[in-house]
C-alpha cells in the first residue's frame, strides 16, 4: 500500500513497525489507527493531527527519532498510548498543542519542550527514564499533570513527576501539576526551574515529602544552597527547618508538613521584616492608604512600595526616601490605583533589600471568596460565591487549547449559596474555569481536571 504524506479519507492501520521519513499530516476526515503492539517511527518528521488518531491496546508506540527539531501540532488534540522520544543531542521534540498520554512518555534520548502547553497523564500513566539530559522542559508556562487515587500511603510518586510523599492516612484523590518556571525571583531570592501545585484532601498533611529536581533546573543556584519553599494562595512563602538535602540523588526532603498547595525550591527567601514595627492600611474613597513605621532606618536609603494583583507578580507603586533616623518616622503612602496586595521593600545603603510581610487590601472585592470544587471532577462542579463578589456575572470554561466550551450567567440571587454546573458533556482533561464580569473581564480562574 502506498502511504500518503497527507492522510485525507484514507484509513491507515499500522499493524507492526513502520518508519515514516516525511512530515505526517492527518487531514480533516482522515484517520490513522495504530494497532496494539505496533510501532510508528517518525524520523526527522513533524506530527500534525487535524483528523482522527487512535492507538489500540496498551503496547502501541509512536516514536520520534533523528537529529532535527520536530513538532506535535494540529487542530485536533492527540491522545498517545505510549510516546517515545529518541532524539540526538542536536534535536528535540516541541509541543505546539496540548496532549494526553494514556500509558507512558519514555525518554530514551532527547528533550521535550512543552512551551506553554499542557501534558495530561492518565491516572496509570508515567514518565519513564527522565534524566538531566532527556526530560520535559519549557521556558514558558506549560505544565504536566496527573490525578490519581493511591492504593497505599507510603512513597507515592504520581506519574513519576518527582513529588514523592508519604502520609499517616490513606490519601483520597491527589492531583500533581508540575511546572518549569521560577516562582521565586529577585529580590526575594532565586528559584529553580521547577514547581509543584498539589491538590489533595489528605487530613493531617504529609509525613514526608521528597522534592526531586534535575541539575539543569538549578537556574544558577549552587546545589547545596537550595531550600524547599511552600505557600498557600494569598499567603507568603515559608520554609521549614525540618528539611534535608541529598545533592547526590537530587532531592530535598521535608518532614511533617501541612497539605500545602504550592511547592518550589530556591537559594534563599528574603522575608525577614526585622525593621518594620508597624504596618497599617485604610480605605479612602477610591484610594488605598498604607502607613508604616520602621524600627531603625539609619542604614536604609529608601523604601519601595510594591503592589500586586495576584500576590505573585509585583510592580512598583512608588518610592519614599528614608529619614536615616535610628528611631524611624511614620510614613504614609496613598495609591490611587489600588491592587489586591502590597508590601514594602527597604533598600539599604549597601544595596541589600529587606521585605515586609504581604498586606492584603481589604477595600477591594474579595476575589478569593470564590471556590470551585471538587478537583478533579466528573459530571458536576460546584461553584460557591460570597456576597463580596458582586461583579461576578458569569462562569466560563476553557479547554487546554484555550477554546471556550461552556458559559453560564450567574443570577444575583445565587450569592452566598452553591451552584451546580453539569459537566457531563466535557471530555476528560485539564480545564480552566473562569469567573468573569458581564463585560468579559476575568476576575479569577481555576485549573481543574476532569476524570
Amino acid at each position: 500500500m502506498k502511504l500518503l504524506t497527507k492522510l485525507t479519507t484514507l484509513l491507515l492501520s499500522v499493524l507492526f513497525n513502520y518508519s515514516w521519513g516525511q512530515n505526517l499530516t492527518i487531514q480533516d476526515k482522515g484517520s490513522l489507527i495504530l494497532e496494539n503492539q505496533s510501532k510508528l517511527i517518525l524520523h526527522n518528521s513533524d506530527w500534525v493531527n487535524n483528523g482522527a488518531f487512535f492507538m489500540k491496546g496498551d503496547s502501541s508506540v509512536l516514536l520520534f527519532t533523528g537529529k532535527e527539531n520536530n513538532i506535535i501540532s494540529g487542530n485536533r488534540t492527540s491522545v498517545f498510548t505510549n510516546l517515545h522520544i529518541e532524539k540526538s543531542r542536536e534535536g528535540q521534540l516541541e509541543l505546539q498543542q496540548s496532549i494526553f498520554v494514556d500509558r507512558a512518555i519514555d525518554f530514551q534520548k532527547g528533550l521535550l519542550n512543552i512551551k506553554d502547553h499542557h501534558v495530561t497523564l492518565d491516572s496509570d500513566a508515567t514518565l519513564l527514564n527522565e534524566h538531566d539530559q532527556s526530560r520535559i522542559f519549557t521556558p514558558d508556562s506549560g505544565t504536566v499533570s496527573i490525578s490519581v487515587h493511591p492504593q497505599n500511603n507510603k512513597n507515592i510518586n504520581p506519574g513519576n513527576l518527582g513529588f514523592e510523599f508519604s502520609s499517616s492516612v490513606q490519601p483520597g484523590t491527589v492531583t500533581v501539576i508540575r511546572g518549569h518556571k521560577p516562582l521565586i525571583t529577585p529580590p526575594d531570592g532565586t528559584g529553580i526551574f521547577r514547581f509543584y501545585e498539589i491538590n489533595t484532601d489528605i487530613s493531617g498533611g504529609f509525613d514526608t515529602v521528597r522534592f526531586r529536581y534535575f541539575p539543569s533546573e538549578l537556574n544558577g543556584v549552587k546545589d547545596p544552597e537550595i531550600k524547599i519553599l511552600t505557600r498557600n494562595p494569598n499567603s507568603d512563602w515559608k520554609t521549614s527547618t525540618k528539611q534535608s538535602h541529598n545533592p547526590q540523588q537530587n532531592y530535598l526532603e521535608v518532614i511533617g508538613v501541612d497539605s500545602i498547595n504550592l511547592w518550589t525550591a530556591a537559594s534563599q527567601l528574603n522575608v525577614l521584616p526585622v525593621i518594620f514595627e508597624g504596618i497599617a492600611s485604610r480605605c479612602v474613597t477610591s484610594s488605598f492608604e498604607l502607613s508604616f513605621t520602621p524600627g531603625n532606618e539609619s542604614n536604609i536609603d529608601h523604601f519601595r512600595i510594591l503592589k500586586s494583583k495576584d500576590g505573585w507578580n509585583w510592580k512598583m507603586a512608588g518610592t519614599i526616601a528614608s529619614s536615616l533616623e535610628e528611631s524611624g518616622l511614620n510614613y504614609l503612602f496613598t495609591d490611587d490605583s489600588p491592587k489586591n496586595f502590597y508590601r514594602i521593600e527597604a533598600i539599604e545603603i549597601n544595596g541589600n533589600k529587606i521585605l515586609s510581610p504581604t498586606l492584603q487590601n481589604q477595600c477591594l472585592e474579595k476575589e478569593s471568596s470564590i471556590s470551585i470544587y471538587p478537583n478533579p471532577f466528573k459530571d458536576y462542579i460546584h461553584l460557591s460565591l460570597s456576597k463580596e463578589n458582586k461583579n461576578a456575572k458569569m462562569v466560563i470554561i476553557y479547554n487546554v487549547l484555550g477554546n471556550q466550551v461552556f458559559s453560564k450567567n450567574l443570577s444575583n440571587n445565587a450569592r452566598n449559596q452553591n451552584q451546580t454546573i453539569n459537566t457531563s458533556h466535557l471530555d476528560p482533561g485539564l480545564y480552566t474555569i473562569a469567573i468573569a464580569q458581564s463585560s468579559g473581564k476575568i476576575l479569577n480562574n481555576f485549573k481543574l481536571i476532569k476524570e
